[in-house]
């Protein structure tokens, strides 16, 4: 039995219905459940990025933002539009530890003002 897929739910081929996952299971393969699953998280997450914190290896879930205005580096001067750019795309806050880290980079703490580079 090949199930159709369609925004991670399992459909059944004759007539359409979503099939329950603990039913899916008794029929699909490991591979055609894995493949289901990957395309949920896909459909939940959209562009978002799965990463780790590198203090304390908690997984979150990120996505780029935009430049960030109004702050400043830690000399009190603005950030400059490139720095505020990578900013807004590379800064985290764990929700575990609360550890701000460049996702570029993996530094922590954040290296506010400049780039990876």
């Amino acid at each position: 039995m090949k199930a159709i897929s369609e925004g991670g739910n399992q459909n059944c081929p004759d007539c359409g219905q979503v099939v329950e996952p603990r039913i899916t299971k008794q029929y699909l393969s490991k591979g055609e459940i894995d493949e289901s699953e990957k395309k949920l998280v896909e459909a939940l997450t959209g562009d978002m990025t799965t990463i780790s914190c590198p203090k304390c290896k908690n997984k979150l879930m990120f996505e780029p933002g935009d430049p960030v205005k109004g702050h400043k580096d830690n000399f009190g001067k603005p950030l400059t539009p490139e720095a505020a750019e990578h900013m807004g795309k590379y800064r985290v806050r764990c929700n575990n530890c609360e550890t701000n880290f460049c996702t570029g980079c993996n530094v922590h703490p954040y290296h506010i003002g400049q780039t990876c580079e």
